[in-house]
């Protein structure tokens, strides 16, 4: 019988492991509204833990190293309980954490974890909502609620387009993302069989996303668990929302881009005194001066009625702003556009339900 570790033993517990990382998030956001992102880390061969990394600025630097199957070594780490698994521990990172990727080989080959879900055969909304973990595919039939109008968004360094649509069959409602090549495929009030779907969590909300092997089947007739839709006030349920405010406080991170692939690289993974860089997403050599900067960072956005909303903005929805207010040279100065930012009387801001900006204008 494994022995009950206590939270405060494991908390404190500053250490090192090496490995290898698999199944890296994007950006999310915790119940408190903080920006955090994880993955899995394989320590050996076939034994792996979940990763929690509460520093955002190292995500292109993990991931560059999962793409790649780099061996890295982490620094500075806690230990913590898994909430999953009360005999095994998380490894969590933060600002004080620190990533070597000079490590050029272990004694353990690199292996993906296996999953086992499929995405083809379909289940209800509640049980995906109600049972169903972040990041499996699942299938549905539902009817289309609500369609959101398709916005711009970097993702990974890429310029993606993406729809929010409102989904719902008669046992619930979720929140479906669309991108790309099946946007304005899915028409309101329409019924259709949508398969491998992906689940996500936005602010302790379930969601579902599409994927590149998503199928979208219009249904004709309609099926009994379609008959009886649940009714949805789409006031309380939008796709977007706007406010205005006055940006409180702002973090915002410079990011090089590889001209080749357009995917941002992290700060660790470059260095400016090189005449030369070799992007680790497509393996692409460029002159380290020809490589762009790409700006993202968080917004504290305070509205009228005191209430601070924490959102993400990408180097799309900055670069539109500030060609607006024609202050493009502050694209290459993270500190002065801070700056400018802060000294802004209010903005209007239309985000999404993921909490990242989709619009900013004065």
């Amino acid at each position: 019988m494994a022995t009950k570790r206590k939270l405060s033993d494991l908390e404190d517990t500053q250490g090192s492991c090496t490995g290898y990382i698999h199944n890296l998030s994007p950006i999310k956001r915790s119940k408190a509204n903080n920006p955090y992102f994880e993955g899995t880390i394989q320590t050996a061969d076939r034994q792996y833990q979940r990763l929690v990394c509460f520093d955002v600025a190292k995500h292109g630097t993990l991931q560059g190293a999962a793409t790649a199957k780099t061996p890295l070594k982490l620094s500075n780490i806690k230990q913590s309980p898994s909430r999953s698994d009360a005999t095994k521990s998380d490894v969590v990172i933060n600002q004080s954490s620190t990533l070597e990727l000079k490590i050029r080989k272990l004694d353990f080959d690199h292996l993906a974890m296996k999953t086992e879900t499929t995405g083809t055969t379909p289940m209800l909304i509640k049980t995906i909502v109600d049972q169903i973990p972040e990041y499996n595919k699942v299938a549905v039939v539902a009817k289309v609620a609500s369609v959101g109008e398709p916005t711009k968004q970097e993702v990974r360094g890429a310029q993606m387009t993406k729809q929010d649509i409102i989904i719902a069959d008669n046992t619930g409602f979720i929140n479906l993302t669309v991108w790309n090549n099946l946007i304005h495929k899915l028409l309101e009030n329409n019924s259709y069989k949508l398969t491998n779907l992906t689940t996500r969590n936005f602010n302790s909300t379930k969601t579902l996303t599409t994927t590149l092997a998503t199928t979208i089947e219009e249904l004709k007739e309609v099926p009994d668990e379609l008959q009886n839709v649940v009714n949805i006030d789409i006031t309380l349920t939008p796709v977007s929302l706007t406010i205005e405010g006055e940006i409180s406080q702002v973090m915002i991170s410079p990011s090089k881009m590889c001209m080749s692939c357009k995917k941002k690289v992290g700060d660790q993974l470059f260095n400016e005194n090189s005449t030369f860089f070799r992007c680790c997403f497509c393996n692409m050599k460029q002159k380290a001066s020809s490589m762009k900067t790409s700006m993202s960072g968080t917004l504290n956005v305070t509205t009228a009625d005191d209430k601070t909303h924490k959102l993400a903005i990408f180097n799309n929805v900055l670069t539109a702003f500030l060609t607006e207010m024609d202050r493009t040279d502050l694209l290459n100065n993270s500190n002065s556009l801070e700056e400018f930012l802060l000294e802004l009387d209010s903005v209007s801001i239309t985000y999404g339900k993921d909490n990242v900006v989709q619009k900013m204008n004065i």
